[in-house]
């Protein structure tokens, strides 16, 4: 077994990453939201003469309202969106194990058939892999400047992991000693 993104041993359920994934979106929300309410208090009371200030607290009551309301929405969408604990290869398969809707999942793709490309995204920079299972099926993504994984992975994909090497060294950057 070749593990390519990821852990085996993080064995953490799925209802725990989805809790702290929505505590901490909704902690960074809150921050947010007391960020721009304290903004539009003082551009309220700057600009507000006496006879606009009871309408101008309405709307800023309905305003603060729809902030709480998208506050909780957008902590539950990132507490259950799809989470990718480990990618690996186990028996000529491509094997994805991971959290979606608070549930685990495991998907399995036939290694002969997946596309394996390397990708740089000078916004950042950015280098991964982008692997394809099948043309009908989403991409799986390997961020390359964080894996652990590069010998794995230039076992797996000996061409894109060579084009990875010759652009660190076109930008000047050292290479990693798995891929030396």
């Amino acid at each position: 077994m070749l593990v390519l993104d990821g852990d085996l041993s993080d064995i953490s359920s799925c209802l725990q990453r989805g809790y702290g994934a929505f505590l901490t979106a909704l902690i960074c929300f809150i921050a947010f939201s007391f960020f721009v309410t304290a903004i539009m208090r003082l551009n309220r009371d700057a600009n507000a003469g006496k006879a606009q200030a009871s309408a101008g607290r309405i709307g800023f009551y309905a305003l603060s309202g729809l902030l709480v309301l998208m506050i909780v929405a957008g902590s539950v969408v990132f507490g259950v969106a799809r989470n990718r604990t480990v990618l690996f290869v186990e028996n000529d398969q491509l094997v994805e194990r991971g959290c979606v809707k608070l549930r685990s999942y495991e998907d399995r793709f036939p290694l002969k058939d997946v596309g394996i490309n390397y990708e740089f995204h000078p916004k950042g920079p950015i280098h991964r892999l982008s692997l394809q299972p099948s043309p009908t099926s989403r991409t799986l993504v390997v961020t390359l400047g964080y894996s652990a994984q590069l010998g794995n992975l230039a076992m797996i994909a000996p061409v894109a992991m060579r084009d990875y090497v010759i652009k660190l060294q076109e930008l000047g950057k050292p290479i990693p000693a798995p891929l030396k």
